[in-house]
Parts: C-alpha cells; structure tokens; sequence
C-alpha cells in the first residue's frame, strides 16, 4: 500500500495509528477512526491524508461531519 504522502511533522503516533487502521480494513476488519481536538490542531490535515491512505488501499471510506451547537 505505497500511497505518496506528504509527512505530518510531529504526528508519527497518529500516522501509526491510522496506517494500521488502514491496513485492518483492507484485511476485512471494520473499524472506527475517531479523531478530536481544539481548533486549529490541523485535524482536517490529519484526515485527508488517512482517507488518501485508504482509499490508495482500496478501502471504501465513509465520513461525516458535526457542527457545534452551543448548549449541551
């Protein structure tokens, strides 16, 4: 699964992560990536480049989005 990828400085845990999430998924294990943070901490970085990392494995990717509400 060779998938050029820009590196994520500082972020080899996360990248560790993901790769093996990937890797589970294209092996037929589901699985579920949650990732959070404050703002600004380049979580939509983060996640482009899993979903690049999947779909290069020919895993389907399915995403959704949430926006704060206040409250609660």
């Amino acid at each position: 699964m060779a998938v050029d990828v820009a590196p994520l400085i500082g972020r080899a845990e996360a990248m560790a992560a993901l790769r093996s999430a990937v890797t589970r998924a294209g092996e037929g294990g589901g699985g579920l990536l949650l990732v959070v943070g404050e703002a600004g901490v380049r979580k939509s970085r983060l996640l482009t480049v899993a979903v690049r990392l999947a779909r290069g494995g020919g895993v389907e990717v399915l995403a959704g989005r949430a926006t704060e509400c206040g409250g609660a």
